[in-house]
């Protein structure tokens, strides 16, 4: 099945108000071929159990491999791909610095966690399995893992403990100074770009109007955006339409025909053979398989 994302810039809340962190396995592999780009308030430090896959962090690539460690700052926008006949897993840790964040203003708070919400700190964004942070860093992440899955008395003592650790380990591996890539100003326009096709998916798009929303041409907007989504922008449409198509065949019972249409595809035909390519079933197939 192709990975859907719940959106370009996630609305959803991830663990709850009072404790803003989760752990989850996000597996890359033929089922699951593709991490739709999207970006999120939260911070994501991922430990890849095994395999190999490939991720893209605001348009720099970033091959990894089992015993590496991803981090994926704060607002940066990203997508990955599975590498064919090596399926991927990890393990992931996503949590919002807001949890980190004290009542008063001391020395943690300004040097590092209010820096770290507004992408003002240093961080890397890959440390290869064969160094020591790689394996300081993952014993983090198996200790907040712990945590949260025995949740033992005062767990959440022990599960900030070790993000605090968390960010200690990382901030260690990383430059000591913050640097601004040219590209970032890129990555701000194609975000207004793909935030225009989440609003207006269910309507004949083209690259002219998404190109000029940019102020770019169409051939470096088109340029821009395969770097920064890992396909081309008219795949990507196709993507997000048929990923909200996926979730009204699972919340709805409106016929095939109607929701292919309602999302924006104007050819039934080539609806399915986009379906079927993404997520190796039909429309009909997937709403039985998920329906329930």
């Amino acid at each position: 099945m192709y990975l859907r994302s719940s959106g370009l810039k996630e609305g959803v809340q991830h663990g709850s108000p009072s404790l803003p962190v989760v752990v989850y396995t996000p597996s890359l592999d033929r089922f699951c071929t593709r991490l739709a780009a999207h970006w999120h308030e939260e911070m994501e430090v991922s430990l890849v159990q095994k395999g190999e896959a490939v991720y893209s962090i605001d348009a720099v690539e970033y091959p990894v491999k089992q015993g590496d460690i991803l981090i994926i700052p704060p607002r940066s926008l990203h997508s990955g791909h599975f590498v064919a006949g090596k399926d991927s897993q990890n393990i992931t840790v996503l949590f919002n610095p807001s949890i980190l964040v004290s009542s008063s203003k001391d020395i943690c708070n300004s040097q590092y966690i209010l820096p770290l919400q507004e992408c003002q700190l240093p961080i890397s964004n890959h440390i290869s399995a064969d160094t020591e942070a790689a394996y300081r860093i993952s014993e983090s992440i198996r200790s907040i893992s712990n945590a949260i899955e025995k949740q033992a008395e005062a767990f959440v003592l022990k599960m900030k403990a070790s993000l605090f650790d968390l960010l200690y380990e990382i901030i260690l591996a990383s430059p000591k100074e913050k640097t601004v890539p040219a590209a970032n100003i890129a990555i701000e326009k194609i975000k207004l770009a793909l935030e225009y096709i989440q609003m207006n998916y269910m309507k004949k798009i083209y690259i002219k109007e998404l190109a000029d929303l940019t102020n770019y041409s169409e051939s470096y907007f088109s340029k821009i955006f395969k770097q920064a989504a890992q396909c081309s922008c008219t795949d990507y449409i196709n993507q997000y339409r048929i990923m909200v198509a996926q979730d009204q065949l699972i919340q709805t019972s409106k016929p095939i025909t109607e929701i292919a249409l309602d999302v924006g595809f104007e050819n039934i035909s080539y609806f399915c053979k986009e379906f079927l390519q993404l997520n190796q079933m039909t429309a009909r197939q997937y709403r039985d398989a998920y329906k329930n």
